[in-house]
């Protein structure tokens, strides 16, 4: 909580350091140009740097780095004159545990050529990810390159919580199936994405909230017949706690078409009924 906006550059000099912890320097524009100099480096502590402009060019070199709370991607070209890098930098740094909020992704200019890396697949202690596109301008929004942007940023299978805010794609990426061990999922602002990929796979799902999405009809492209079957609905998301659905305003149900047929049993949802008393409860 401090309100200095630049660190002197001899703190490279401590070259025995484990740990810079930053929380809340909410002034902080910069870090050291030659971060790559504390090679002792294990926790960087920047969570809440909420001005922080870009980062470090070297930061990737820290391959003792367990703790990284925040990732800025700059408007600045990779390698100008303020020494800024881009997501290569974190192909690795596999060591990291933990929470890293990676913002400001709207920024990448280059979508294809960036998701050839593999930037998180392979930090296996993540548990916590964030990703944010920020606010923008939705006539400018490349669908295309924000859908290959999410498909390189597949995180880790034993991920806990995912957090994806102002994504501008259409589809939201297939890695969402294999989280096998996510308990909390968070879509926010996600204004363009139609449908998710299938959320039954993950029985460990305790929170799902999804949150202005104007253009999600069905939470899932398949049919329910897909999903489930009428002796298996009392597994289906045996795990959850919390399902919150606002301003999602063209949700039609969570299935195409949900109807379940076996010899037992006929299971059949009305989607126009459950769309009138969701348009009800939200007015």
């Amino acid at each position: 909580s401090n309100d200095i906006e630049v660190l002197p550059s001899s703190i490279t000099k401590l070259v025995n350091l484990h740990t810079l912890k930053l929380t809340c320097c909410s002034k902080l524009k910069e870090l050291p140009t030659d971060i790559q100099k504390l090679v002792s480096l294990k926790h960087l502590d920047i969570n809440s740097c909420s001005n922080l402009t870009h980062m470090p060019y070297g930061v990737g070199q820290l391959t003792s780095l367990q703790t990284l709370s925040l990732f800025v991607v700059s408007k600045d070209p990779i390698g100008s004159s303020k020494h800024c890098c881009g997501l290569a930098e974190l192909n690795k740094l596999n060591d990291l545990r933990g929470k890293i909020e990676i913002k400001n992704l709207k920024l990448v200019k280059d979508a294809i050529s960036e998701t050839e890396a593999t930037y998180l697949k392979e930090k296996q202690h993540l548990s916590d990810l964030s990703l944010s596109w920020n606010s923008r301008v939705d006539d400018v929004i490349n669908a295309g390159d924000d859908e290959n942007l999410l498909d390189g940023l597949q995180p880790p299978k034993n991920l806990r919580y995912l957090t994806v805010g102002r994504y501008g794609g259409v589809r939201f990426s297939i890695w969402l199936s294999s989280l096998k061990n996510l308990t909390e999922l968070y879509i926010h602002f996600c204004k363009k994405c139609q449908h998710l990929p299938p959320l039954y796979q993950l029985p460990s799902l305790r929170e799902i909230s999804l949150w202005e999405m104007q253009s999600l009809e069905y939470i899932s492209d398949l049919d329910i017949t897909n999903e489930v079957s009428a002796s298996s609905l009392t597994t289906f998301f045996p795990s959850l706690e919390s399902l919150r659905l606002r301003e999602c305003p063209n949700l039609k149900g969570w299935w195409k078409r949900d109807i379940v047929e076996n010899d037992d049993a006929t299971i059949m949802t009305s989607t126009s009924s459950w769309s009138h008393q969701y348009h009800q409860h939200m007015s």
